[in-house]
């Protein structure tokens, strides 16, 4: 797979992501001389600055792996060491996602808390693209790595299509998918909409919300139903339900993948002026959230409160029910522990992860 590290001083990995990069590499018997290369020459080789790969190395001397002897280079302590428990996960990301991104990097932690020691498990994350180019050669790539012994379960965080997710659960590896979208049933963690919707629901209500609006993209009205709805969707249904006041109008984005903050700052402001008497603005997704905000405070818009559903990012002082994207990675690697441990069997089960807020 081709590795998407950004190197700039803002995005590039931290050390204990490059620790846990070499550590693998040393497990799997990459460097089987017993000595590994020069500082440089292996920054170089994990697209990071030499004084990070220092630090990593320094971890992994700490913890007794490897050993360093002044003038002669950093030596495997045991050249002769494997880990048979290491579990290279393939982890299929939205096309606009990198690794450097807090969305990978928080679902990567949660990953890997649940799969490494002293899980029993030492995992290799490897990002897989899921833009449309790589389409042709997604499934090829990933069965070359099946076959090679270098990818052994796979988590799905993109929407792909139905006969490329059939064929990607065909190769029998552990699998999780993370959301909703597919028809077929496969094991999946998804956050909790009945419960999202409940909260909203109770906050609008202490608010005394009486025209409250609604800001979300075109996953709102697919026509899911009960817990698989869309949590705007749930709410919508929740206050008709409870005789609460009911958007006066909701608009339907363009897809998640196409949604920024600027778009999200001019769909706001469309939304307010065609609802002027509206007392609170919620919107769902973190793009859309941040830019509503943006145009609020550009417009000097008062009276009207913002709640956002956001992806785990804090909104500037606002009132967020944000995902737990870290819980989501550990839920994932719940369930890939279950599979492998039960012998690759892949029960059909769904977990739920409860939104949380952010004051």
């Amino acid at each position: 797979m081709v590795n998407q590290e950004k190197t700039s001083a803002d995005t590039a990995p931290k050390h204990p992501e490059v620790a846990q990069r070499l550590r693998c590499d040393i497990l799997r018997g990459r460097f089987a001389t017993g000595r590994l290369p020069g500082n440089r020459v292996l920054a170089e080789s994990y697209g990071v600055h030499p004084i990070t790969l220092r630090k990593a190395i320094r971890a992994l001397v700490d913890e007794g792996l490897l050993v360093a002897r002044p003038g002669r280079g950093t030596f495997l302590a045991d050249p002769t060491r494997r880990l048979t428990g290491l579990i290279e996960v393939g982890v299929v990301v939205h096309d606009f996602f990198d690794l450097s991104h807090p969305y990978v990097c928080k679902l990567f932690r949660g990953l890997s808390e649940e799969l490494c020691p002293p899980r029993g498990y030492m995992t290799q994350l490897t990002a897989i693209p899921a833009a449309e180019e790589w389409k042709p050669t997604r499934f090829a790539r990933l069965r070359q790595m099946v076959d090679g012994g270098f990818l052994h379960a796979l988590a799905v965080n993109a929407r792909l299509s139905e006969e490329e997710m059939a064929a990607l659960w065909e190769m029998g590896l552990p699998t999780v998918v993370i959301g909703r979208g597919y028809r077929a049933s496969y094991p999946r963690v998804v956050q909790d909409n009945a419960r999202a919707a409940e909260m909203v629901a109770e906050r609008l209500g202490l608010w005394g919300a009486r025209r409250p609006c609604f800001l979300g993209t075109i996953e709102m009205g697919r026509g899911a139903s009960g817990e698989d709805g869309h949590v705007l969707d749930q709410v919508l249904r929740r206050l008709e339900r409870e005789g609460l006041p009911v958007p006066p109008e909701r608009i339907v984005l363009a897809d998640h993948d196409d949604v920024d903050e600027a778009f999200g700052c001019r769909e706001a402001m469309r939304l307010l002026h065609a609802c002027p008497d509206a007392d609170v603005l919620l919107a769902s997704g973190t793009p859309l959230a941040r830019g509503a905000l943006r145009g609020l405070r550009e417009a000097r818009w008062d009276g009207v409160r913002l709640l956002g559903v956001t992806d785990d990012d804090p909104l500037e002082g606002q009132t967020a029910l944000a995902l737990p994207v870290t819980e989501i990675g550990r839920a994932a690697g719940r369930m890939l522990r279950r599979q492998i441990e039960l012998h690759r069997s892949r029960a059909i089960e769904t977990e739920r992860v409860t939104m949380q807020w952010r004051e």
